[in-house]
């Protein structure tokens, strides 16, 4: 109105009733709007609904006036274009289902590989530890019947030996029965002569005269060591060479089965030990011993060094005999 120009204070009252008059054109505009939105939600479906929010989008995009805003927003009003709205809207939901289908199909094919590779893996894995523990078994099965086998040998080896040489002594003796016999005539009748009843165990040659006091200590203990080794053998301990000189305590025990003939038989088997300096402040000293030329030492602290056998002495014995009778019959060669 003219009116509200006059003054500087009618202008102001001017501007903030325009102010107002916009904000309630703006109200009562939106509340249109939404009566508007409300009855085309209630009266199409989801997909008409949101066809028809497309299509006044665009013509106000377009610039379209409000009656044919007004026209296209009737209620219920199904066109070709709504039709092809439709159209558009299931073969996008058809697309985004075959993808959302494809996506699903592909994740479950990794998930299946992903538990068909756990799988295998596990039965893989349990294959290789069953054979791992069938060969272990096996080698230890092994193993346990190579050392009984071993020692079968070893006894009927040791058995042999003993009935070899007990055949050989009985032998000697009707021998040497044999050929005295046909001389005995008149020596037949002489009074034999007293024999004495008194028997000693055979031993070897003693050296401890070439000991000192601490040698001859350390000898003692390696004497009650082999006191209790193969009772069917005579002994006797002596220095090793050059130790009388060094003054070392290192010994070799010489081993010898007597027979009926000869009280001292070759061969004789020769076991080495050593003794430690400190070995009487011990109450069991570490004295190690080695068989022969053999790599093994054995220490009489342990089990195993403490379990002396004979069979490792008649194994010696054995071999010694056997080397002599290829000896000899590359001579007789």
């Amino acid at each position: 109105p003219p009116g509200r120009g006059a003054g500087g204070g009618g202008g102001e009252e001017g501007m903030a009733e325009l102010a107002q008059e916009e904000r309630a054109a703006v109200k009562i505009q939106a509340m249109a709007r939404g009566r508007q939105t409300r009855h085309i939600l209630s009266n199409n479906s989801l997909i008409g609904a949101r066809t028809i929010f497309a299509e006044r989008q665009a013509m106000r995009d377009r610039q379209m006036d409000a009656s044919q805003l007004a026209r296209t927003n009737k209620p219920g009003e199904q066109d070709g274009r709504v039709a092809q709205a439709d159209r558009e809207v299931m073969e996008a939901a058809e697309k985004y289902k075959k993808k959302a289908d494809m996506d699903e199909e592909r994740a479950a094919v990794q998930m299946q590989s992903l538990y068909r590779g756990f799988r295998d893996r596990k039965q893989v894995r349990a294959v290789r530890e069953n054979a791992e523990a069938t060969a272990r078994n096996r080698s230890e099965y092994e193993q346990l019947n190579n050392a009984k086998r071993a020692e079968q040998v070893l006894a009927s080896q040791s058995q042999f030996h003993a009935y070899s040489t007990a055949k050989q002594n009985y032998l000697g003796v009707s021998r040497r029965a044999e050929a005295a016999a046909p001389g005995q005539s008149r020596a037949s009748k002489a009074p034999a002569a007293p024999v004495s009843k008194k028997t000693t165990t055979p031993t070897l040659v003693d050296k401890k005269a070439i000991m000192d006091d601490r040698q001859k200590e350390a000898c003692s203990v390696v004497e009650g060591i082999t006191n209790n080794w193969a009772s069917s053998y005579a002994r006797a301990v002596e220095l090793q060479g050059g130790a009388e000189v060094t003054r070392d305590l290192k010994f070799v025990a010489l081993f010898s089965k007597p027979s009926k003939e000869e009280t001292i038989a070759w061969p004789i088997v020769r076991v080495f030990f050593t003794v430690p300096d400190d070995f009487n402040t011990n109450l069991l000293p570490r004295v190690t011993y080695q068989i022969e030329a053999e790599k093994m030492i054995y220490d009489v602290t342990t089990d195993f060094g403490r379990c002396f056998k004979e069979s490792w002495l008649d194994r010696v014995v054995m071999d010694k005999r056997a080397i002599r009778a290829d000896m000899a019959l590359l001579h007789k060669k």
